[in-house]
C-alpha cells in the first residue's frame, strides 16, 4: 500500500516554530520545552504546533541531518496536530510526552 508520507525534511514545507525548535534541539536527548511546557491550550499557535506526520517521519529516522538522540524524542508541552493521518508504523525508539495535547 503506497504512503504519502513525507520522506525527507522538504517535504514538509514551511516549518512552524515548534518543529523547528524540535530540530535545533533533536540532538540533545534532553526533554524539549515548548513554551512554559504545560499543556497547551486546544488554539496554541505556531510555537507549540508539531503535526503528527512530522512527529512520525522523526520516530521513522529522519534524515541524515536529523536523527533522534539514543533517548528517543522527549518533548514537553506540544499540541500535536493531525495534518494527516499518522500511519500505523511502529517507532523503533521511543517517544515520550508530557503535558501535551492531541488535535485533530
Amino acid at each position: 500500500m503506497a504512503t504519502n508520507q513525507p520522506r525527507k525534511l522538504e517535504d514538509f514545507g514551511k516549518l512552524t516554530k515548534a518543529e523547528q525548535q524540535v530540530l535545533d534541539e533533536l540532538d540533545t536527548g534532553e526533554v524539549i520545552r515548548l513554551g512554559d511546557g504545560e499543556v497547551p491550550p486546544e488554539d496554541a499557535g505556531p510555537e507549540r504546533q508539531l503535526r503528527a506526520r512530522f512527529v512520525r517521519w522523526l520516530a521513522l529516522g529522519g534524515d541524515d541531518d536529523h536523527r533522534l538522540h539514543e533517548k528517543g524524542l522527549r518533548v514537553r508541552g506540544a499540541l500535536i496536530t493531525s495534518d494527516a493521518p499518522a500511519g500505523t508504523a511502529t517507532p523503533g525508539r521511543a517517544l515520550r510526552h508530557h503535558q501535551e495535547r492531541l488535535s485533530g
